[in-house]
């Protein structure tokens, strides 16, 4: 809505008749702020997604905001994400008021939807209202972002994938949601009995977040006995850079060819750690500890076919405390139905759904559902050439900078079109109906 607003897409949206429903009293909260770590991002980062001459006056109440204030002294600092989720819960807020007493755009909130059924060319969606009734739209378009999940399942599967075995008890295997949104009291007393008969730790997975859960599990558990947390990862561990000119200062190598974004000149653009998850990183790769801790980190390559290193590994898993998954998530969607009311399943590849840039899933049949646009947490957007990435990059894009920006852009420009074509053919059927009606005079 940010990017269909300062672009002038809104008020042709709402044109052609714009429904807003959100699964929760207040919009654009989602779980952000349920997250007690650091942002990737610095301040402005965010901030900037609030500044564009089209916003006129809209976020001025901002101003008054604690947590807005802190972000705008401090634009080179990073926030926790609740502070981050406070302002843009808040910025989301003003604008959708907005636009509903501007363009009369339908906002409905603690309203699921339960189910999307596609019928040709539209979805019918039922929704369940605040007060447990049952509606149903028809619209030409849906977009979704409704969040993800993570399962021991998907666990095991990633595990799978790397020729490991999980372990067999369900309450080792915890998720990277749950350490990094828990208080620190509840995690430490839940570690504690876990780590009962093993001070070590596995991580699986190489992205921010898994940056992130090293530095929460060492901070908070060091003390409670955590000594060692293995961390077991496919893809190589890659840094974030400016410009090559910072990566070469820095003494980082990369490959000019697969590592440097052609539009942006930014070295792993899309896969590199930055900012904190960067800082940590750094340490863990040349300290094999987590800054500010004592708490060691041995990383360990699989997958490759390596049998000494898969060996490792699944000692690794068999003699630890507890597994955590930080290899994304499943989509959170609603059920998905065809016309004759049988389930569609939607195809996964590596980082969330088969996706293309305008969010677009394929059904396991590699069908594509044009009309159907899906981001967030367990979807994610392939990436889009005009915005560029990294070749080595392979995993699907989920910033929010760029929902904010570029990468809506496609979905946008989808959605006028399609509702523009539905308007075009409503018009020439009306017209079609008119002469035959003259014929028969």
């Amino acid at each position: 809505m940010f990017n269909a607003f300062k672009s002038g897409k809104c008020e042709r949206l709402a044109a052609h008749g714009l429904l807003i429903l959100d699964g929760a009293n207040s919009v654009g909260d989602g779980r952000l702020g349920e997250y007690q770590v650091s942002a990737n991002s610095v301040n402005d980062v965010f901030l900037n997604c609030l500044v564009d001459p089209a916003f006129g006056n809209i976020f001025m109440p901002l101003q008054h905001l604690p947590a807005y204030q802190r972000m705008r002294a401090n634009p080179q600092s990073v926030s926790m994400l609740p502070e981050v989720a406070t302002v843009l819960g808040a910025a989301t807020e003003l604008l959708v008021a907005h636009i509903e007493r501007t363009y009369g755009v339908f906002v409905r909130r603690a309203s699921r939807v339960e189910s999307v059924i596609r019928r040709g060319e539209h979805f019918d969606l039922r929704v369940c209202a605040p007060d447990g009734s049952r509606y149903e739209v028809r619209t030409a378009s849906v977009v979704m972002n409704i969040g993800g999940t993570q399962t021991p399942r998907l666990l095991r599967d990633a595990l799978r994938e790397m020729s490991l075995v999980a372990p067999e008890e369900d309450e080792r295997m915890l998720t990277s949601d749950h350490v990094l949104s828990e208080p620190a009291a509840a995690l430490r007393a839940h570690f504690s009995q876990l780590m009962r008969g093993s001070r070590s730790l596995v991580v699986v997975g190489g992205s921010h977040s898994a940056f992130s859960v090293l530095e929460r599990l060492a901070v908070e558990l060091e003390a409670v006995g955590l000594k060692e947390i293995v961390l077991l990862h496919r893809s190589p561990i890659k840094l974030f850079f400016e410009t090559r000119e910072a990566a070469q200062q820095a003494g980082y190598v990369f490959d000019e060819e697969h590592d440097v974004c052609p539009v942006s000149g930014r070295i792993n653009r899309s896969g590199g750690l930055r900012y904190r998850a960067f800082e940590i990183g750094g340490g863990v790769l040349t300290d094999g500890m987590v800054p500010g801790t004592r708490v060691k980190v041995r990383t360990l390559p699989v997958g490759g076919g390596d049998a000494v290193a898969n060996a490792d590994a699944q000692g690794c898993l068999s003699a630890c405390a507890g597994v955590i998954q930080c290899t994304g998530y499943q989509p959170c969607l609603p059920e998905l139905l065809r016309d004759d009311g049988e389930p569609v399943a939607l195809r996964e590849i590596q980082g969330g759904l088969d996706s293309d840039a305008a969010g677009c899933p394929c059904d396991t049949d590699g069908r594509r559902i044009e009309g159907l646009h899906l981001f967030g947490l367990g979807s994610g957007l392939a990436v889009d050439p005009k915005i560029g990435s990294e070749a080595s990059f392979h995993g699907r894009i989920y910033g929010i900078w760029q929902f904010h920006h570029d990468a809506s852009r496609p979905a946008l420009e989808r959605v006028l079109t399609k509702a523009a074509w539905h308007e075009q053919l409503a018009h020439s059927q009306t017209l079609h109906r008119y002469r035959l009606g003259r014929g028969r005079r």
